[in-house]
């Protein structure tokens, strides 16, 4: 078994070929949407809502949910840079899918 996604036949289009295939055409927001959503049992969890930016943006946009464990409990070190980020697992969704047309929502 390979760890190349590009040998065999599993996949129709490769992960890794992906983003060459669809480019950006959107901008990320500067900031998420932030909000909680109680659950039936009383508890809040949050949810930070990444959705793409720009003309051309369709109605309704295909949505991936990142589940996190706990993120929003941690804090930035004082005097840490602004540009820090704070869920850079998360990041890394956001900035490959937003800017192609998807809304990420980040919940813990």
């Amino acid at each position: 078994m390979s760890d190349s996604d590009t040998k065999g036949d599993a996949w129709r289009k490769p992960p890794s070929r992906y983003r060459d295939e669809r480019p950006a055409q959107f901008a990320l927001p500067a900031r998420p949407a932030s909000c909680y959503i109680e659950m039936r049992d009383g508890c809040r969890i949050a949810a930070d809502i990444y959705l793409p930016e720009g003309p051309g943006r369709p109605d309704r946009i295909p949505t991936i949910l990142i589940l996190t464990p706990y993120y929003r409990r941690f804090a930035l070190r004082d005097g840490a840079s602004a540009d820090t980020e704070p869920s850079p697992n998360a990041a890394r969704y956001r900035d490959a899918f937003v800017p192609r047309g998807y809304a990420v929502v980040v919940v813990d």
